[in-house]
């Protein structure tokens, strides 16, 4: 399932049988494992950007990137679901939606750590030393971190929200933590309260980031009764991106 879904939507040069793949030695990035309780696939954010600008050098200095969260049931009929990672540059508002990793199983990844993982010590990187393109140097900034309440709750390890991002960290409210610290604390500047935001109605959540949301889910190509419809505007530009 997850090694078809690469194939057809990122256009990868991957074999059409998992053991195949498995047999064949594998660039980094194009590795699934099996982990976290079912497939797990993780590209890079590098690799997604390099790959955009593999034939031009971008014209910013700086990538504000948000960052998108969620677990998407495939099918009425199965339990099975994604747990995709997603990025949106806000400088390239023409460019859709890159996918830097995938899970792939009948549940929320059991291993919240794995699943975030490669991501954090990703973002911290880039953010030190920012990303080469030729001779230019572009530097990165995590802007947010969007996802609904239930996967926001997931990656935070948390069971409610809290107020601040000192708060957050000191524990204020012990019955509100799990027993383990969320790997988004690990994120170098980033506000664990006001950087992360839901798919909005009123709140910290705007109308460009529900927008965006159609997006994830229309890029997907899951059942789309389970979400709001693509207008036909909407899905017009998507074709024309492709």
């Amino acid at each position: 399932m997850l090694l078809a879904l690469l194939r057809r939507k990122l256009k990868l040069n991957l074999p059409a049988d998992g053991r195949t793949l498995l047999k064949t030695p594998t660039k980094v990035g194009f590795e699934i494992q099996s982990a976290l309780g079912g497939q797990y696939w993780y590209r890079g954010i590098e690799n997604a950007l390099q790959t955009y600008f593999q034939d031009v050098v971008p014209q910013v200095n700086t990538f504000s990137m948000q960052v998108f969260l969620d677990g998407l049931p495939l099918f009425k009929s199965s339990a099975r679901q994604l747990w995709p990672i997603l990025i949106k540059v806000e400088e390239l508002p023409e460019a859709a939606m890159m996918l830097v990793g995938l899970f792939c199983g009948h549940s929320k990844p059991d291993n919240v750590e794995g699943y975030l993982r490669p991501l954090v010590l990703e973002i911290n990187d880039l953010q030190r030393r920012g990303l080469q393109f030729g001779d230019k140097t572009v530097q990165l900034k995590l802007r947010m971190i969007v996802a609904d309440s239930p996967a926001r709750c997931f990656a935070k390890v948390v069971d409610a929200e809290l107020r601040t991002d000192a708060e957050f960290r000191s524990r204020a409210d012990k019955e509100h933590h799990k027993s383990w610290r969320s790997l988004l604390e690990e994120l170098e500047g980033f506000d664990m309260v006001v950087a992360n935001i839901g798919d909005g109605d009123g709140g910290n959540g705007s109308s460009s980031n529900r927008d965006l949301r159609k997006e994830h889910h229309g890029w997907l190509g899951c059942d789309s009764s389970h979400f709001n419809q693509y207008s036909s505007e909407t899905r017009t530009q998507q074709e024309h991106r492709e």
